[in-house]
């Protein structure tokens, strides 16, 4: 089952350090390679930056309350910073929350080149990283100085 919570294209993510890190901590949760957006019991998750155009930015919880399905983004590829510097970001850099070695997937040297994105209604688009507009990316706080991005569509 570990094999689906990591991106293949990152192999370096797919460590027993990140996969055992809740467990190794007397918590329930496991570190993986992937941004999730829907309705998490519990924990320290952080708020999502809002998102005026539609689709909105936001944790969703069942498939029957989610308007326009196919527009929500229910699980992302992470792109991941230990800066909040947008697209100058260090996103070669794996943040230093929780001691573990996250990355970002799909890197050509210093950059993302994009990611997947799953959405509510189950397709799957790509993408791309754009080239120097910081409008096109939202950054969510995670603990610490710790970044993930999502780019807008």
């Amino acid at each position: 089952m570990r094999k689906w919570f990591y991106c293949p294209s990152n192999a370096e993510s797919n460590v027993d350090l990140l996969w055992d890190y809740g467990v190794q901590h007397g918590q329930t949760y496991r570190a993986q390679g992937y941004t999730q957006l829907n309705d998490r019991k519990g924990g320290n998750y952080p708020a999502l930056p809002v998102r005026t155009a539609t689709p909105k930015l936001m944790y969703r919880s069942k498939m029957m309350s989610t308007p326009q399905g196919a527009d929500a983004e229910l699980v992302l590829d992470e792109i991941l910073s230990p800066d909040n510097a947008g697209i100058g970001s260090q996103f070669f850099v794996p943040p230093p929350t929780n001691a573990a070695p996250a990355g970002t997937s799909h890197l050509r040297g210093q950059k993302p080149l994009g990611q997947n994105v799953l959405a509510f209604d189950g397709h799957v688009v790509w993408r791309p990283f754009p080239g120097n507009n910081n409008n096109a990316i939202i950054g969510i706080q995670n603990a610490g100085n710790s970044f993930a991005w999502v780019i807008n569509p």
